[in-house]
């Protein structure tokens, strides 16, 4: 995949109004890496959801950078697709997706009124990683290696009941068998042979909750991140 670093408003098939209204919102990359971010979180969000998550957020008074970006973007898209600036293999990063947000979710476990649901979605899984990315990130980051992220589903293992690492396992797509696959409600609900989601989320909160107590699992666990220099 080409870089942003090397484009140019020559390179882009841009009117002299489009080139300024690019020019209004910010830095020739920094643009392309929202049109980048905002094309990357459609593939995993539905549509009328899409206002409402951070890029394409809803504004109570009209934003014109986000108005002018919003115009611009069917555009602007095409032009990085032409020119080979978009990715195409986000799928690929699921797995390391979901080891961030286990992360998050072990490191907000124990604050008051922490709500796991957010974090036991799949599908936000993906927004959540792509909304960190920068445009190295995004055209040169592989995802966390297999082996590590198995190593650490190791560890909780050997940190938590088997029913909590179970749990987790199943939810953040951490077994060897079906990995970097999430499974939902029904599947969990079948799997533990209850009648209803409740007790996944309570399940899995206290979970998070064990692994944040865990010295081994959060010394492992921090060390996930997304690389900025490569």
């Amino acid at each position: 995949m080409n870089s942003v670093k090397i484009l140019t408003f020559g390179m882009m098939n841009l009117d002299e109004n489009d080139k300024r209204n690019v020019k209004s919102i910010g830095e020739i990359e920094d643009v392309m890496l929202e049109i980048r971010k905002r094309h990357a979180i459609a593939l995993y969000t539905e549509a009328d959801d899409f206002k409402i998550q951070g890029l394409g957020k809803k504004y109570s008074t009209p934003d014109p950078r986000e108005e002018t970006l919003s115009r611009l973007y069917p555009k602007l898209l095409g032009e990085l697709k032409r020119l080979g600036m978009i990715r195409k293999d986000f799928e690929s990063l699921r797995p390391s997706a979901n080891v961030l947000a286990l992360r998050e979710a072990v490191k907000n476990a124990v604050s008051a009124g922490f709500n796991f649901n957010p974090y036991i979605n799949c599908s936000e899984f993906m927004c959540r990683m792509i909304r960190q990315l920068t445009n190295e990130s995004y055209e040169n980051w592989e995802g966390f290696l297999r082996e590590d992220i198995l190593d650490l589903a190791k560890s909780i293992r050997e940190g938590v009941s088997a029913a909590k690492y179970d749990v987790i396992s199943l939810r953040f797509g951490l077994d060897e068998q079906n990995f970097g696959v999430c499974a939902d409600d029904d599947e969990i609900k079948r799997f533990f042979k209850w009648s209803s989601p409740g007790p996944v989320y309570q399940l899995a909160q206290d979970a998070c909750r064990a692994l944040y107590n865990d010295i081994v699992v959060k010394n492992k666990i921090k060390k996930f991140t997304i690389p900025i220099n490569f």
